[in-house]
């Protein structure tokens, strides 16, 4: 009877597995200690931002980019957008830019920068136009979410290439009057906007080319109310 040889091949096999495990963990470890974060940058607009390290993995390779930008945006309201670079193997820039207000909106108790997505900008003079509405409870860093501001944030955006506007007020408890260099414009505020200024854009084009604008275009109706 022949004797069975101990087998010896699933030793050195395992042996070898974990040398090469062993090697690759330490090799990864390496490689991922080469890409720590050392230097944070901060361009554009650095004063308005605070870069929190704490809040996201200091490493390149396994940086969240995504979610950093997310809990920057949330930590810092008076930031617009926030893009990020990586500078390898150690370096992460952060290139910011802050909200810029576009109107000011005057209430009876204070005068605050409004940008275009209707955040209340703190001490920031602005020279353009007026929104004159007596809007409570306004806290700096917040959108504010009354409609009247979101409509007249609107019609400034969607007229900035044909209408200079100075100032839109409320007329009413339903309208707003928008007040340009040559003509007043009342518009219900919860009006669809878009189909407002479709309108609004075609009458002024057509009036111009008459060479007489109207003294008021009122856009509150069904059909649009004109007098010189």
């Amino acid at each position: 009877m022949s004797r069975l040889k101990p087998s010896v091949h699933p030793i050195i096999i395992t042996i070898i597995t974990v040398i090469v495990l062993s090697f690759l963990l330490f090799f990864l470890y390496f490689v991922l200690k080469s890409f720590d974060i050392k230097h944070i940058e901060i361009s554009g607009d650095p004063a308005i931002v605070e870069i929190q390290k704490k809040t996201f993995i200091g490493n390149l390779l396994l940086f969240p980019t995504k979610t950093v930008i997310q809990t920057v945006l949330r930590d810092n309201p008076l930031v617009y957008s926030v893009d990020i670079k990586k500078k390898f193997p150690d370096t992460i820039e952060f290139i910011v830019q802050k909200r810029t207000p576009i109107a000011s909106l005057i209430t009876e108790s204070a005068t605050i920068g409004v940008d275009a997505s209707g955040v209340a900008i703190s001490d920031i003079p602005f020279t353009g136009p007026i929104l004159r509405m007596n809007i409570p409870g306004i806290v700096m860093g917040n959108k504010i979410t009354d409609p009247s501001v979101s409509a007249a944030l609107q019609i400034l955006f969607g007229t900035k290439t044909y209408l200079h506007i100075i100032e839109i007020r409320k007329n009413d408890a339903s309208s707003i009057q928008v007040i340009s260099q040559e003509t007043n414009i009342l518009i219900a505020q919860n009006s669809d906007i878009a189909n407002v200024l479709d309108t609004l854009q075609t009458l002024i084009t057509g009036f111009r080319i008459k060479g007489s604008m109207p003294k008021t275009v009122d856009l509150r109706f069904g059909k649009p109310v004109v007098q010189f």
